[in-house]
């Protein structure tokens, strides 16, 4: 959690609230998505200093900038940025353009797998054209 929100506190005993609690109720989905883009920043900014290693390190990283996030919140995070880790030292990294490309070339083939597929099975023109516009989307 940031430590500039005003809406995050911590409980009594000392640990950080969810960054979905503040002392009013549940903050509202637009505060979280904020915090989450404020959060998955900063992972992309510490990834791009210096070698991280594993999630326990980007985590301390994460709360000195801070950020007190759980393993699973990490993790998501990681997944949903796209970081892997670099064959040469084990560090995590953006990945490469070629390989973000690699990535939709071979989404743009399982999507065209699924549509041949459904085509074999029931001619649904909604469902063609809902797979051409994702094809064209991509």
């Amino acid at each position: 959690m940031h430590k500039d929100s005003p809406a995050l506190y911590k409980h009594p005993d000392g640990h950080a609230a969810g960054a979905w609690e503040s002392s009013s109720g549940p903050a509202e989905p637009l505060e979280r998505s904020v915090m989450k883009s404020q959060r998955q920043s900063v992972i992309v900014e510490v990834v791009e200093r210096e070698p991280i290693y594993n999630q326990e390190l980007l985590r301390r990283r994460l709360r000195a900038r801070g950020f007190d996030v759980t393993q699973a919140t990490l993790s998501r995070d990681i997944k949903e940025l796209g970081l892997v880790k670099r064959a040469a030292d084990g560090s995590y990294q953006r990945p490469s353009p070629a390989a973000t490309m690699n990535r939709t070339a071979e989404a743009k083939k399982m999507i065209t797998k699924g549509l041949a597929m459904a085509d074999t099975e029931k001619d649904d023109p909604d469902v063609k054209q809902k797979g051409r516009e994702v094809l064209k989307s991509l």
